[in-house]
């Protein structure tokens, strides 16, 4: 089993830290189709909350489910796609199931959010950075060969936050094209364990 934490450090002055480093050829792709959008004027991004289980308007659902995939969880009624900031913040702790492969622009989970990746079908691409514990409280588990990619991943983003992060399982993977932030001014944990790999 690896695990590595780091406890919450003082706010700094500068916030952010310029994107640099290597960004795999996707990600240019994808970066490059928004810088096009904005110089023609399009509308680049939108955003979309998670908000709350739901029937995803699917009439052979007799209950709630959390699986992300179903329109009806998200105020956009629609499943969050890659021109899309995505929001999984709860008021009170809860569940979201990533049941089939997902995308978004960028990713925030905070307020007790429980974000979990289970089997091979379950994979989540993020353009940009993806945030575990923004400024309050957020876990990600990937189980099962589930898979999770992104540019700059943050686990425990601000001071006061805490994120958690668990990669179990031959195939469950964590890849950041970029760099990976354990405790970025909040306190964060990553725990690898039964040969997932994050990179």
């Amino acid at each position: 089993m690896s695990q590595w934490t780091q406890p919450t450090v003082g706010e700094k002055e500068n916030g952010e830290e310029i994107r640099g480093g290597n960004m795999s050829k996707r990600n240019w792709v994808l970066a490059l189709v928004v810088a096009l959008m904005a110089v023609t004027g399009s509308q680049v991004l939108a955003d979309n909350y998670w908000e709350g289980a739901g029937t995803g308007g699917d009439p052979s659902i007799s209950g709630p489910t959390t699986f992300w995939s179903l329109g009806g969880n998200w105020s956009e009624l629609h499943a969050p796609g890659l021109d899309e900031v995505v929001y999984v913040v709860f008021t009170n702790p809860g569940q979201v199931n990533v049941d089939s492969g997902a995308e978004a622009y960028e990713v925030f989970m905070d307020g007790g959010a429980v974000v979990t990746l289970d089997g091979v079908d379950s994979t989540l691409s993020v353009v940009n950075p993806l945030r575990v514990g923004y400024d309050g409280e957020g876990t990600l588990n990937i189980t099962g060969g589930g898979a999770v990619s992104n540019y700059y991943g943050y686990i425990g983003h601000f001071s006061g936050s805490t994120g958690a992060v668990a990669v179990d399982g031959e195939g469950s993977t964590w890849t950041n094209d970029g760099s990976l932030h354990i405790g970025y001014y909040g306190a964060g944990t990553l725990n690898i364990t039964g040969g997932g790999a994050v990179s």
